[in-house]
């Protein structure tokens, strides 16, 4: 999809526009053939991991598909209705987990629906129906197994936990430079949809206030390292 845009603009200025444009309609054509069959796989995947006892790698597999296709939808204008049918599927799936029947999320599966909360958070500022996912997970209390803290602090953690020992030092030095900067854009995302929805809202609402004045607080945070990356 971002092929298919990129030529768009590059047709715009280019000596044979025609030819651009038919390349870009060629790769459209093929996203969709594309995106087609991956939903078709992951209804499979869905089919088989409700059917057979669950493995790890199967559910990382799945979240791994479900932020792809959601990544695709975002960017296609036909498509993004479709991505709030594939949120409640995540919502239904994790259903077990958010109610403390002792099922845990993989690792991989971790990191799969922290980036999902980002797109949908990011997505809210052209679409009006996204956003709503993501706040779910930032009402969600900070020490809960699944919520937007949570899920940032574990997957921050991740690395260094599968590698151990052997955890190259230039990747922990890395780690460490990078801590700020994403966890300011890990916070930014609660204050945005906050904003946005006192932006659209035709009444004043004196808890998105509160909310909004505590989002902005907690950049607060970002100047110190207690968090770090070992959780």
């Amino acid at each position: 999809m971002e092929l298919r845009a990129k030529d768009l603009l590059i047709a715009q200025d280019a000596i044979d526009p025609a030819g651009a444009l038919e390349r870009a309609s060629r790769l459209g054509s093929v996203a969709t053939v594309h995106y087609s069959q991956a939903l078709q796989d992951l209804s499979s995947l869905l089919s088989h991991i409700c059917s057979t006892a669950e493995q790890s790698c199967d559910v990382d597999a799945l979240f791994t598909m479900w932020f792809l296709i959601l990544r695709y939808e975002a960017y296609d204008s036909e498509t993004t209705g479709a991505s709030l049918l594939h949120l409640e599927g995540i919502r239904s799936f994790l259903r077990p987990y958010l109610q403390g029947e002792g099922k845990k999320l993989p690792c991989v599966a971790q990191g799969m629906l922290l980036y999902t909360l980002y797109l949908d958070a990011d997505s809210a500022t052209g679409n009006t129906s996204s956003g709503q996912f993501c706040l779910d997970f930032l009402s969600r209390d900070a020490h809960d197994y699944i919520s937007h803290e949570h899920l940032f602090l574990s997957v921050r953690s991740a690395l260094p936990k599968i590698w151990g020992e052997q955890y190259p030092v230039s990747e922990l030095v890395d780690d460490l430079e990078n801590y700020r900067p994403l966890r300011l854009y890990h916070l930014c995302q609660g204050a945005k949809l906050e904003l946005l929805r006192l932006a659209r809202s035709t009444t004043r609402e004196e808890g998105s206030l509160k909310k909004l004045w505590g989002n902005v607080e907690s950049f607060g945070d970002v100047s110190g390292c207690e968090h770090g990356v070992w959780v």
